[in-house]
């Protein structure tokens, strides 16, 4: 979501045949202004007039980025619930819907994830999954790729505890966060249950670093991703029609602005 989320901010005023016929259209736009700036001083040379990155690598700095990153500066912006919603008193979906829309309103943030807008049970489903998946003779090992606030493997946690004591004293959960601040997040939260502190873990590196990861282990585990693949940087590509050559699009910075290039073609 927070992808699409920098895309669409970036592309808000551009229709692809505009963009297309144009070639170069500009997409500084009003919230997308600070970034923009920031991320072309910081990535782009500014002494090359003809500078420009992969789509692939604007979208990961856009996100990761240590220094102007959506996640690395702004880790409120995933939300987490009080408490969780009571589905029963709402009166049909349209109601669900107000709720929900007052949410947004009243915590100020990007957005909520289905972890946490149907907690406990979203993450009680993956428990259950597991459980009937494990092979109780072995540990049971975890991972979860993007952890957010943490919510998602608290409740897998509280779950297990509850259902399969055995199995919870086995329990290794890690959580691999690319954002520190979420990370820390991650680990106050889980760890305010204390018999999850011994078996729930944060660490902070990219999940696509093969060095962070340590050396390979072979044994059994679970690899959670929610909310993942569509935050994951991506190229994007476009021909005019189908007897044309595949090219690919760049960001190009000119005058401290970015803007939208097509170029090269893809053999």
């Amino acid at each position: 979501m927070a992808a699409r989320l920098c895309l669409q901010r970036a592309l808000s005023s551009l229709r692809p045949s505009h963009m297309l016929k144009k070639n170069l259209a500009c997409v500084h736009t009003g919230s997308f202004e600070s970034f923009s700036k920031a991320y072309t001083a910081r990535i782009v040379n500014d002494t090359e007039e003809d500078a420009h990155v992969l789509v692939r690598n604007f979208i990961g700095a856009a996100l990761y980025d240590p220094m102007v990153g959506y996640f690395s500066n702004k880790f409120e912006v995933v939300g987490a619930l009080r408490e969780p919603l009571q589905f029963n008193v709402f009166e049909g979906r349209k109601a669900y819907m107000k709720y929900l829309d007052n949410l947004y309103r009243q915590n100020d943030i990007s957005w909520f994830t289905p972890v946490e807008v149907f907690q406990p049970w979203y993450a009680y489903a993956i428990g259950e999954y597991i459980l009937r998946c494990h092979d109780s003779k072995l540990p049971l090992m975890i991972y979860e790729i993007g952890g957010g606030t943490g919510t998602c493997a608290r409740n897998i946690l509280d779950y297990i505890k509850a259902t399969a004591p055995a199995i919870y004293q086995t329990l290794k959960y890690t959580s691999v966060e690319i954002s520190a601040a979420l990370a820390n997040k991650q680990n106050n939260f889980v760890h305010k249950v204390k018999s999850h502190q011994a078996r729930y873990h944060a660490e902070c590196h990219s999940a696509q670093d093969k060095v962070a990861w340590g050396p390979s282990n072979a044994k059994p585990c679970f690899v959670i991703m929610l909310e993942v693949l569509d935050n994951l940087p991506h190229d994007l590509v476009y021909r005019g029609n189908t007897t044309t050559p595949w090219m690919e699009t760049w960001i190009s910075q000119s005058n401290g602005y970015l803007r939208l290039a097509v170029h090269y073609r893809i053999l």
